[in-house]
């Protein structure tokens, strides 16, 4: 085998273990500054190319996403501010928790 070859051997036990450590949310670039601050320098594209090799990917988060469904049949809430008249601003205030889950559903 070539030099090469055991390095990256080498080198992916690292990547591995680094990813691992993560909770295997690192990617390329967290994996590479580890190893920098572990002392061995190697390129980006190196890390990169042996994570894509060897299918190594950081786990994305799905995104929290609010939607709005208009047509339910349960109760709307009335507006209580619709017979307000605002002078200036800062006199009334509103909010929404809509979103928020609770036992009730």
């Amino acid at each position: 085998m070539s030099k090469r070859i055991i390095e990256d051997t080498e080198l992916l036990k690292l990547i591995m273990e680094i990813h691992q450590k993560s909770r295997f949310t690192y990617g390329s670039r967290r994996v590479h500054a580890e190893l920098r601050e572990m002392g061995y320098f190697v390129g980006h594209n190196r890390v990169a190319r042996l994570m894509k090799l060897n299918k190594i990917r950081a786990k994305v988060k799905k995104r929290f996403k609010i939607t709005t469904h208009s047509k339910h049949k349960r109760p709307i809430s009335p507006n209580l501010l619709k017979d307000i008249k605002v002078v200036k601003s800062n006199q009334v205030w509103v909010s929404d928790i809509t979103y928020i889950r609770t036992q009730e559903g």
